[in-house]
């Protein structure tokens, strides 16, 4: 006989009220994640989080409930949404090679695309976006989420110093494409200033 915990929302009692606190209690974290891995596409990211449930629910539905969740439902549902957004971030990889007359907006990279923010929270947006998937997964995972790089490690499935390679890498990136919006911007404000005192 199967025993569930006690925090298990599928365990004794109605599986779809268990599931729907479950939701309740973590949607806005896995969108948010996957508003973050996907540039800042919070229509996208809602679609993912809608997918990283209904995952859920089906494999407790194909297991007919044999086996607890995880301990760490957490992550498990961050896992689901990173390889689904992953999954995602290929196929528009693959649609914008394919696709050579995309928006000239959407081919911005590195200082390009950090000139056209317009705010210092867009410019983090846009910066986190032009990382590398790696980079930007530890990245996202360790300063938004608060996971530890062991957590992350088994998250992801790689090796521990991968994890802090990758949080080097994305900080150091990050700071290079920050620096290139804020001298853009400091430019920007003082031909403002010189043009007020004429």
């Amino acid at each position: 006989m199967t025993t569930h915990r006690s925090d298990n929302p599928f365990g004794p009692g109605d599986p779809e009220q268990g599931f729907r606190c479950l939701v309740l209690q973590y949607q806005r974290r896995i969108t948010a994640f996957a508003t973050r891995m996907l540039g800042g596409d919070a229509a996208t990211a809602q679609d993912v989080a809608q997918e990283t449930f209904l995952a859920l629910w089906r494999q407790q539905v194909r297991d007919d409930g044999r086996y607890p969740l995880p301990d760490h439902i957490d992550r498990y549902l961050l896992r689901i949404a990173h390889n689904r957004c992953l999954d995602l971030l290929r196929v528009r990889r693959d649609t914008a090679y394919l696709d050579p007359e995309r928006d000239a907006t959407d081919s911005a990279t590195g200082p390009e695309k950090m000139a056209q923010a317009s705010s210092l929270g867009e410019a983090v947006r846009d910066a986190v976006s032009l990382l590398s998937e790696g980079q930007r997964s530890v990245f996202i995972l360790s300063h938004y989420d608060g996971l530890r790089y062991q957590e992350i490690a088994d998250l992801l499935d790689c090796p521990i110093g991968t994890v802090a390679s990758r949080k080097s890498q994305a900080v150091a990136t990050l700071r290079l494409l920050l620096k290139a919006w804020a001298d853009h911007d400091d430019t920007d404000n003082s031909e403002k200033n010189d043009a007020s005192q004429q």
